[in-house]
């Protein structure tokens, strides 16, 4: 399995698609030695992001991620990781992707065939919380997931972008909008005061 250029595909492919939306490729929370790329935007006074990037297994996930999902992943250089702890090594993966919105501090995950995936959101309250904790997790370490998107070679990968941005436009957009709609009538009702206020002046 050929290694994938992430960083010469993701940022030049899906830039200019989300970029009429109002995100830019975001070199502060990007990452491309360790596959991190995040396409940011203040919306309402509010940053928005969406994120991509390879699974990473490390030295405990990588013997399934090859066995049992057919990946042949590619190491990071140790000189690169992030986590310069001795003894810690990563791989990324070279079939398949996650994608996630963000939005300060709320998130959902984007899955092939399924769009946004609600669960992932944060709970609604402490009770919400405590419950998901004692659920634990429900997948085994290095398995594949719903949210991972599965893809074969650098063309591969390309159709699956254009599925990702797909979702984000009709779906994400949404999903966004929502996040800041209480600011948004605050702004509104402050704009609205103004305008009376001019209104009634001499």
């Amino acid at each position: 399995m050929k290694k994938i250029n992430y960083e010469g595909i993701i940022p030049p492919f899906i830039g200019p698609k989300l970029a009429y939306h109002g995100f830019e490729y975001d070199q502060n929370r990007s990452y491309p030695p360790q596959g991190h790329y995040s396409f940011t935007r203040n919306y309402w006074c509010t940053s928005q992001c969406v994120a991509l990037g390879p699974i990473e297994y490390d030295a405990e996930t990588v013997e399934v991620g090859i066995a049992q999902n057919a990946d042949f992943p590619t190491e990071v250089p140790q000189s690169l990781l992030l986590n310069q702890e001795t003894g810690f090594r990563l791989w990324l993966s070279n079939k398949y992707i996650l994608a996630s919105l963000q939005s300060e501090h709320r998130g959902v995950d984007l899955g092939p065939n399924q769009g946004i995936i609600w669960k992932t959101e944060a709970p609604a309250n402490n009770e919400e919380f405590v419950s998901r904790l004692k659920a634990g997790p429900a997948f085994q370490p290095g398995r594949v997931l719903p949210t991972w998107w599965e893809f074969n070679g650098e063309d591969g990968l390309r159709r699956v972008l254009s599925e990702i941005v797909q979702i984000t436009v009709t779906d994400g957009l949404e999903w966004f909008d929502r996040q800041v709609r209480d600011v948004r009538r605050h702004h509104e009702k402050l704009d609205l005061r103004r305008q009376a206020v001019k209104k009634r002046e001499p």
